[in-house]
């Protein structure tokens, strides 16, 4: 009898979620330069008068430092979720989400910190 993967508490639950994460940054990443050459061009082109520039690189940065600070606490609770639903025993279970989480939790520190360092300027 095969078994339904969807019920069935033993099979992995989390399948490469790490590069899913890293396609949506590189999506979001590049829609966000689009818009950015959209309006430079726009602005060359179609506005010929002077308007003062807007902050665009720190938005970005502010977009980027809630993606990676939520989704950094997102891998960890998801990792101890996924450690509780399959029973903690530090033999058998590999804690990779965790240490990704943490890594997002740091990025999302480091991005943070270009964001105030650019406002002071």
């Amino acid at each position: 009898m095969k078994q339904n993967p969807l019920f069935n508490l033993s099979t992995s639950t989390f399948n490469n979620y790490e590069v899913l994460f890293g396609k949506f940054i590189l999506a979001i990443l590049i829609v966000y330069v689009l818009i950015l050459v959209l309006s430079f061009l726009r602005d060359k082109f179609i506005n010929t008068e002077a308007t003062p520039k807007s902050t665009e690189v720190t938005d970005l940065l502010l977009i980027l430092n809630k993606i990676f600070f939520l989704s950094g606490f997102g891998f960890i609770a998801a990792d101890f979720i996924n450690a509780f639903i399959h029973g903690i025993n530090s033999k058998s279970y590999d804690w990779n989400y965790i240490g990704f989480g943490l890594i997002l939790i740091f990025v999302s520190i480091s991005v943070k910190q270009a964001y105030e360092t650019i406002k002071k300027v």
